[in-house]
């Protein structure tokens, strides 16, 4: 159906409920700019809606304000007007604009005229406003097109061309920045109530048809390690169109990708889910964007999209698979230099500039969202965003009207920034005092949050309550049902002195990331005395310098912090009249641009986070990897290459398996022969102390002994009367004990095509190869194994699960204490004489000893199957991926 009807236009007043029609990209479609000057009339007693009987004036009404004040002939009368000077730029608040408007509440109404560009029959015509705060009429020549309330969210209406002139279209906006009891926020808050239109207003020209909505992200479901392991992603997402067609197909295209996939629409929306490969993930590191475009019946648009996984694993937050610690600063939507709401990409730029500065990779929007300057931005700069509706302090929990406000805003706030990969939480509130009414409230919009796009973390700052001795519980019955725990802390700042948080002690009820959402303390910049002096820069500095020593000694959830506030805000309950003039001073950088001493110090506190991370990775790096050493190709040329393993002298023995081989690598010169044709198709390979090579014959699903004279011996070949699935990889343990995987793929060579044992087991070949048992039957597909050169410790990939486990090997041969080690599978394994772990699949990944991921080390194939130690030192390291070989000189030796 179309957005409304003619005649519901022209005899309704819009309700104001969240836009189902909202349009999200707009700056991906033919549009005109009305920004620029506008006209206005100040009307505190709304005498151009109501009249003197304060009931709503009747559309055709002479002395409504929206419509045309036209004087026919001198004896009429007319009590308004649109003309100089009164005049005032759009966008932009009211209240920076003139002097008259610095603290005026109420309603200003909006008028500008423009001319009607060409518009083909087919089209539609649409106005839009990027915010208008709080309420808006808007009317278009004498009509009214409808009603927003909201003073941070999009809205848009219909124009009908009926309506529409050639030539000096009247176009008035009748807004309302009066704070009531039953709004969002309420008549509460800490911030300046800036009225106006604050942002972008645009006419824009759409095809009869058009894609209304959508969202392009990594699918919910996918398993990000899987995905890096295999190189392949699932993307989904979904398209909502403005009418019902006959049937459509709209096509999706990533052109870099190479991706692109046509979606039937037989209603007006549609799920949908397809595959890519080689994607690069966005993060802060690398923020890669991607050239989206949708089209429909010949009508494109494009946009830019990243694609990243934000999650949480236990206490921590993870991004793409890996940990996360988040650096940030909060911020408030102004440029305090000009005492105004910021709104352009130049405003934008230079908020992000002092983000940068500050060595932070996270920022939250407080406590409302920003404009869409600055979470595109934060995409294209890999800055992480909090973003958050004006759920504040005391709303009127028991209203369900306010509660459907409330969604409202959170619904079209979701809709405008749903592709922007830099915004990983949505926030529902802050500060909201408990009570049962409350939680049930902020409850429902976690809810709705969820249902309609749960592919971010769900928040809002909790309350945190301190008993009798001097304990903080973080303990806000909201935090079940959040997906991290925020708190506001401020102690040193509202009681007691900053070294009050030494000896502070948190108390954490939820086993979920902790986030300090706001700390802070206020100073008025070129104040100077002692720091236990409040207001001046060193108190403000020393409350920095013990909230960091309080931050180091946090529990192991701790994840993140966003300080308040990056700039001195307005704000009318501050009120000292030396140090605050109505501004909140807890700004690190004041009303004039100069950064205060506290400044430094968190800029010094992220350094040391950002370099640490660093470092970490480079040190681990620099201890593998010997140094100026590079991946090198050894030999290509094969089908596909498999089960590499080490004999004394350091020479590699490798397959190639559909070309039934085992080859040989010289650890001497470095050139590749065949050591062994009809090799069984030999997947895993492994030497035992007498030189004797072991393999995992995949042809007739046997184990095999290989003689250094290539004389077979069949070791094994079935369980309990059954053949084996097909042996896969092997460790020979230092007892002689043999232990192998036997999963099953299905084999067109083989003699059989059913699966031979039901279970897909680990099993144990006793020293003297004659007692054979199941050492692990509970994992669904196992493949890659090792043990440690001691004999106590196994690992075990399981491939189809993506994880490897952790066993403890007992003197009998059978394992114990399974642990998972790493959430990651593997095709096969290596142990280095430090214990770590290298893994494969998506190139070589290596873990320590305590299952953390310290090295990647990218293979150009599609698939990397196995890797060893080998050569003269025992310290290359040798890999097997596809029709290839690779080596690369390590600074640690293979484990022995």
């Amino acid at each position: 159906m179309k957005y409304f009807s003619t005649f519901l236009l022209l005899i309704l007043i819009i309700p104001a409920v969240a836009q189902e029609n909202l349009i999200m990209n707009v700056d991906g479609r033919n549009q005109v700019s009305l920004n620029g000057e506008w006209n206005y009339i100040i009307d505190p007693y709304e005498t151009g809606f109501y009249n003197y009987r304060f009931s709503e004036r009747q559309e055709d009404d002479r002395e409504a304000y929206w419509n045309r004040p036209t004087v026919r002939n001198i004896s009429d009368r007319l009590e308004h007007g649109y003309q100089e000077p009164y005049t005032i730029k759009v966008p932009g608040d009211w209240n920076s604009q003139a002097e008259v408007f610095k603290y005026y509440e109420g309603t200003v109404w909006y008028q500008q005229e423009f001319d009607l560009p060409p518009v083909k029959d087919s089209e539609e015509v649409v106005l839009y406003f990027g915010a208008v705060n709080y309420e808006a009429h808007v009317y278009l020549n004498g009509k009214k097109l409808g009603m927003h309330k909201g003073g941070f969210t999009p809205f848009n209406f219909e124009v009908p061309k009926s309506l529409l002139q050639e030539k000096n279209n009247f176009l008035v906006v009748k807004v309302d920045n009066k704070r009531h009891a039953d709004e969002i926020p309420t008549l509460n808050t800490d911030w300046w109530n800036f009225g106006g239109i604050t942002r972008d207003v645009k006419l824009l020209l759409l095809p009869e048809t058009f894609v209304q909505q959508y969202s392009l992200q990594l699918d919910p479901e996918q398993d990000i390690k899987k995905a890096h392991e295999s190189g392949i992603y699932t993307l989904s997402g979904s398209i909502k169109l403005n009418e019902q067609p006959k049937n459509s197909e709209v096509t999706i295209e990533i052109p870099e990708l190479k991706a692109k996939k046509q979606v039937e629409i037989t209603e007006d929306s549609a799920n949908f889910t397809f595959q890519v490969k080689d994607l690069q993930l966005w993060s802060p590191q690398n923020p890669k964007l991607y050239e989206v475009k949708l089209s429909i019946a010949g009508n494109e648009i494009q946009d830019k999209i990243g694609f990243r996984k934000i999650e949480t694993s236990g206490k921590d937050i993870m991004l793409n698979g890996e940990k996360v610690f988040l650096r940030g600063i909060s911020i408030h939507e102004e440029i305090p230099q000009e005492m105004r709401r910021a709104n352009s990409r130049k405003d934008a730029a230079k908020i992000f500039e002092y983000v940068r500065d500050l060595n932070a990779n996270m920022v939250r929007l407080a406590h409302y969202p920003h404009n869409e300057n600055m979470t595109r931005m934060a995409d294209s700069l890999g800055v992480l965003v909090w973003s958050e509706i004006p759920v504040y302090w005391t709303i009127d929990f028991e209203n369900e009207n306010v509660l459907e406000k409330a969604k409202n805003q959170l619904k079209e706030m979701i809709i405008r920034d749903r592709n922007k990969a830099s915004v990983i939480i949505w926030s529902v509130g802050n500060e909201t005092p408990v009570s049962e009414a409350r939680t049930k409230f902020m409850k429902s919009l976690i809810g709705t949050a969820r249902e309609l796009h749960d592919t971010r973390l769900i928040s809002a700052a909790l309350e945190v309550t301190k008993d009798d001795e001097g304990v903080q519980h973080v303990n806000d019955p909201l935090g079940q049902f959040t997906d991290i725990v925020a708190v506001n802390e401020y102690l040193g700042w509202y009681g007691a002195l900053p070294d009050a948080k030494e000896n502070s002690t948190w108390e954490i009820a939820y086993d979920k990331p902790l986030f300090f959402s706001e700390t802070g303390a206020g100073a008025k910049a070129g104040f100077h005395g002692k720091k236990e002096e409040r207001w001046t820069e060193e108190f403000q500095k020393w409350y920095y310098e013990e909230t960091i020593k309080m931050l180091r000694n946090m529990p192991d959830n701790y994840s993140g912090v966003s300080p308040w506030i990056l700039m001195d805000f307005r704000s009318p309950r501050r009120n000292h009249p030396v140090y605050q003039e109505g501004w909140n001073r807890k700004g690190l950088i004041d009303n004039n641009g100069n950064k205060k001493l506290a400044f430094d110090i968190l800029k010094s506190y992220y350094s040391n986070i950002k370099k640490a991370s660093e470092d970490k990775n480079e040190k681990q790096e620099q201890q593998l990897i010997a140094p100026g050493a590079e991946l090198k190709l050894l030999a290509d040329g094969f089908a596909f290459t498999e089960g590499p393993a080490t004999d004394a002298d350091g020479n590699v023995y490798f397959t190639d398996q559909p070309n039934n081989k085992i080859l040989k690598w010289s650890a001497q010169d470095e050139k590749v022969s065949v050591f062994m044709d009809n090799s069984g198709r030999a997947n895993g390979l492994y030497f035992d102390k007498d030189g004797n090579l072991y393999a995992a014959a995949d042809n007739r699903s046997e184990l095999w002994k290989i003689s250094d004279q290539k004389k077979v011996t069949i070791i094994s070949k079935g369980f309990e009367g059954n053949k084996f699935n097909g042996p896969n990889d092997l460790w020979i343990a230092p007892s002689g004990g043999i232990y192998f995987t036997d999963p099953y793929y299905k084999r067109p060579y083989r003699n059989f095509q059913k699966q031979p044992i039901k279970e897909q087991k680990v099993y144990y070949l006793s020293p003297d190869q004659k007692q054979l048992k199941v050492a692990a039957d509970d994992l669904i597909k196992p493949n890659g194994i090792i043990g440690t050169p001691d004999g106590k410790t196994l690992f075990v990939a399981d491939i189809e699960d993506n994880k490897t486990w952790k066993y403890t090997i007992a003197d009998d041969g059978s394992l114990q204490n399974k642990t998972l080690f790493t959430n990651l599978g593997s095709d096969g394994m290596t142990l280095d004489e430090k214990g770590n772990l290298y893994l494969t699949g998506n190139g070589v990944t290596v873990f320590n000893p305590q299952g953390e991921k310290i090295l990647h080390i990218p293979v150009e194939k599609e698939w990397t199957a196995n890797v060893t130690f080998g050569g003269k030192e025992n310290c290359t390291l040798f890999i097997t991926a596809m029709d290839s070989v690779f080596g690369l000189q390590m600074n640690v030796k293979g484990a022995k």
